[in-house]
């Protein structure tokens, strides 16, 4: 992988996002990556948060874009594939705000982006973007050895979920359609 320019295209109101073979590819993600674990110890923060959603390329870009980070010296817990809600969930409960979801959510499939978070606010957005791009375009890169730790977050976040739900003894019918989405993945377990 190499550092590459980033197109501004990618760089949207809430989050970045582009077609995977134009916009986005493993090179990019990786100089996302590198741009944000670069980023983020600017902000004082030495450990963020990824995860991935179940589309074909998320695994290889979510890859590639942990890579750059750990490049920095900046270290990585990385979810492996979640829903978005698994991931904001994670960032709380491990008290790590900073992460990125490798998601394009409901875009058709062949969109993927990255979901970006800097601090306690959550999703990034607007000028948050466009700081964290004109950045990008400095090329202030730091240099280091980061460390990953995979972490399965399933356990504790459905706990957390049917915790959280009360119905009463009510026998409730529930119809579920996941389509392609994420969800599937622990779906069952809350059911």
């Amino acid at each position: 992988m190499k550092l590459v320019e980033l197109s501004p295209i990618l760089f949207r109101e809430y989050d970045l996002r582009g077609i995977v073979g134009d916009i986005i590819d493993e090179d990019v993600a990786y100089t996302l990556g590198v741009n944000y674990g670069s980023y983020v110890q600017d902000l004082g923060i030495h450990m963020v948060v990824i995860g991935h959603d179940n589309r074909v390329d998320s695994p290889l870009l979510a890859k590639a874009l942990i890579t750059g980070i750990l490049s920095t010296g900046c270290g990585v817990v990385n979810l492996g594939e979640v829903t978005t809600p698994m991931f904001y969930f994670a960032r709380f409960s491990l008290k790590l705000y900073a992460g990125i979801m490798v998601t394009a959510s409901h875009n058709p499939k062949e969109y993927n982006g990255f979901k970006t978070s800097f601090n306690e606010i959550g999703n990034a957005y607007g000028p948050f973007i466009q700081d964290f791009y004109k950045f990008c375009l400095a090329k202030s890169y730091k240099y280091g050895e980061g460390t990953c730790t995979n972490y399965d977050i399933k356990e504790s976040y459905l706990e957390y979920f049917t915790n959280s739900i009360n119905l009463k003894h009510k026998n409730i019918k529930v119809v579920v359609d996941c389509g392609n989405g994420v969800g599937s993945i622990i779906i069952k377990d809350i059911l």
